[in-house]
């Protein structure tokens, strides 16, 4: 199985779980984003969310984030929402510089441990 056809299959069920019945309300869950900003996952209400937790030491983590900002950019019309969480301990310097480097298109967030 190709990696295209793998992100097609996980897109589509994702949005075919939204369009479903019986969904469930997300957790609370706030975070500061980069710029020390509150980030509050129920600012979300009625999108599909795809959090992404990721390090910036983490090699895989690092290589999906390009589909990751792709898929924000082709489907954020039809509901889709990425949030990005970095998992501690992380510099915030490098988490910006990061994410600068690849130009993400979609609010990371701190993570907590």
């Amino acid at each position: 199985m190709t990696r295209a056809t793998i992100t097609a299959t996980i897109l589509v069920a994702i949005f075919s779980i939204v369009s479903g019945q019986g969904i469930k309300p997300a957790p609370k869950l706030e975070l500061n984003d980069v710029e020390g900003r509150a980030l509050h996952l129920g600012d979300y209400k009625g999108k599909v969310v795809l959090l992404n937790f990721w390090a910036t030491w983490c090699a895989p983590c690092r290589a999906e984030m390009p589909d990751l900002v792709k898929w924000q950019r082709e489907y954020k019309s039809k509901g889709l929402q990425v949030i990005g969480v970095t998992y501690p301990p992380e510099e915030l310097a490098e988490v910006r510089e990061f994410i600068k480097s690849i130009e993400v298109n979609y609010p990371i967030a701190l993570g907590e441990e």
